[in-house]
Protein backbone atom coordinates (compact mmCIF):
# COMPACT_ATOMS: atom_id res chain seq x y z
CA UNK A 1 0.00 0.00 0.00
CA UNK A 2 1.77 3.45 -0.81
CA UNK A 3 1.37 6.13 1.55
CA UNK A 4 1.14 9.98 1.04
CA UNK A 5 4.53 11.25 0.59
CA UNK A 6 6.12 7.80 -1.39
CA UNK A 7 7.46 8.18 -4.46
CA UNK A 8 5.40 7.37 -7.30
CA UNK A 9 6.88 4.29 -9.11
CA UNK A 10 6.29 4.74 -12.82
CA UNK A 11 4.46 1.02 -14.59
CA UNK A 12 4.44 -0.23 -18.02
CA UNK A 13 1.29 -2.48 -18.46
CA UNK A 14 0.19 -5.08 -21.12
CA UNK A 15 -3.13 -5.25 -20.73
CA UNK A 16 -5.89 -6.62 -23.71
CA UNK A 17 -8.70 -4.41 -25.18
CA UNK A 18 -11.46 -5.92 -22.77
CA UNK A 19 -8.90 -5.67 -19.69
CA UNK A 20 -8.56 -1.67 -20.61
CA UNK A 21 -12.45 -1.13 -21.12
CA UNK A 22 -13.29 -3.38 -17.48
CA UNK A 23 -10.98 -0.68 -15.83
CA UNK A 24 -12.67 2.13 -17.21
CA UNK A 25 -15.40 0.88 -16.61
CA UNK A 26 -14.68 0.06 -12.85
CA UNK A 27 -13.37 3.62 -12.88
CA UNK A 28 -16.58 4.93 -13.70
CA UNK A 29 -18.54 3.01 -11.64
CA UNK A 30 -16.56 3.72 -8.39
CA UNK A 31 -15.88 7.67 -9.64
CA UNK A 32 -19.63 8.46 -9.84
CA UNK A 33 -22.35 7.32 -7.78
CA UNK A 34 -24.91 8.29 -10.84
CA UNK A 35 -23.11 5.39 -13.35
CA UNK A 36 -25.24 1.75 -12.73
CA UNK A 37 -23.54 -1.17 -14.06
CA UNK A 38 -25.20 -4.38 -15.45
CA UNK A 39 -22.55 -6.99 -14.08
CA UNK A 40 -22.80 -10.29 -14.33
CA UNK A 41 -21.04 -12.90 -11.68
CA UNK A 42 -18.27 -13.55 -14.06
CA UNK A 43 -17.75 -10.22 -15.22
CA UNK A 44 -17.36 -9.09 -11.24
CA UNK A 45 -14.90 -12.49 -11.04
CA UNK A 46 -13.22 -10.96 -14.24
CA UNK A 47 -12.82 -7.21 -12.57
CA UNK A 48 -10.97 -9.51 -8.90
CA UNK A 49 -8.44 -11.35 -11.70
CA UNK A 50 -7.97 -8.46 -13.17
CA UNK A 51 -7.02 -6.65 -9.82
CA UNK A 52 -5.06 -9.68 -8.68
CA UNK A 53 -3.15 -9.66 -11.88
CA UNK A 54 -2.11 -5.67 -11.69
CA UNK A 55 -1.84 -6.36 -7.67
CA UNK A 56 0.79 -9.75 -7.94
CA UNK A 57 2.71 -7.76 -10.94
CA UNK A 58 3.59 -4.63 -9.32
CA UNK A 59 3.72 -5.53 -5.41
CA UNK A 60 0.64 -2.98 -5.02
CA UNK A 61 -2.54 -3.67 -2.87
CA UNK A 62 -5.80 -1.33 -2.34
CA UNK A 63 -5.09 1.78 -1.31
CA UNK A 64 -6.47 1.69 2.33
CA UNK A 65 -9.41 4.16 1.01
CA UNK A 66 -12.12 1.18 0.14
CA UNK A 67 -12.93 -2.00 2.59
CA UNK A 68 -15.42 -4.76 2.46
CA UNK A 69 -18.43 -4.26 4.70
CA UNK A 70 -20.65 -6.58 6.28
CA UNK A 71 -19.77 -9.79 8.71
CA UNK A 72 -18.45 -13.00 7.38
CA UNK A 73 -19.78 -15.00 5.46
CA UNK A 74 -20.23 -12.65 2.90
CA UNK A 75 -23.20 -12.35 0.31
CA UNK A 76 -21.00 -13.42 -3.02
CA UNK A 77 -18.43 -15.74 -3.28
CA UNK A 78 -16.66 -13.19 -4.53
CA UNK A 79 -16.35 -10.97 -1.40
CA UNK A 80 -15.66 -14.48 0.65
CA UNK A 81 -12.49 -14.53 -2.30
CA UNK A 82 -11.13 -10.94 -1.55
CA UNK A 83 -9.60 -11.14 1.49
CA UNK A 84 -7.32 -14.09 0.76
CA UNK A 85 -6.15 -12.17 -2.59
CA UNK A 86 -6.11 -9.11 -0.94
CA UNK A 87 -4.84 -9.20 2.61
CA UNK A 88 -4.63 -5.64 2.84
CA UNK A 89 -8.05 -5.09 2.66
CA UNK A 90 -9.74 -4.01 5.70
CA UNK A 91 -13.15 -5.46 7.03
CA UNK A 92 -15.53 -3.04 8.15
CA UNK A 93 -18.01 -5.96 10.31
CA UNK A 94 -21.42 -4.99 11.06
CA UNK A 95 -22.65 -5.94 14.27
Amino acid sequence: MRTQGTAVKKIKIELSEKEIGEIIDALLFSGSCDICADWTVDHCDSLVKLAKKISDKYEVGPTGKIFLFGTPPFGSSISEKMPKMFPSLSVKKTT
